[in-house]
């Protein structure tokens, strides 16, 4: 049952077991495409995991789905930090912050971004 393996995946991500998590997702999106949440924890785990391209792979997947998806749109910001991308991190926080204007990493990362990229705000 796709309720049960969530909830195994979540378990094992949260008990650094990240291979079996992700696979335990991949099987879930293998059983139901269509599965945002399962897209989503894979997309995390991956990230933990340092398989960036990998977990933006799976992000756009999700937003493939759900385009406002906050998680996923915060996702890419942290990708875009990781990977150096900061021009992508800041469009992805922006974007975050039109379709969710209280975010909280919104409004951490676009001054920092920001700032690091040296630019001003019109």
């Amino acid at each position: 049952d796709e309720k049960a393996l969530m909830q195994d995946g979540i378990d094992a991500m949260q008990t650094g077991k990240l291979r079996q998590a992700e696979k335990i997702f991949g099987n879930l999106i293998t059983r139901n495409p269509e599965f945002t949440e399962a897209w989503n924890k894979r997309a995390t785990v991956r990230f933990m995991m340092s398989e960036f391209e990998a977990s933006k792979d799976d992000v756009f997947e999700v937003l493939k789905r759900e385009p406002r998806h906050f998680g996923a749109i915060s996702g890419l910001g942290m990708i875009g930090f990781r990977t150096g991308d900061l021009n992508a991190a800041l469009n992805s926080y922006k974007k975050l912050q039109r379709i969710f204007p209280a975010s909280p990493e919104a409004k951490r990362y676009i001054p920092i971004l920001m700032e690091q990229l040296k630019l001003m705000e019109l």
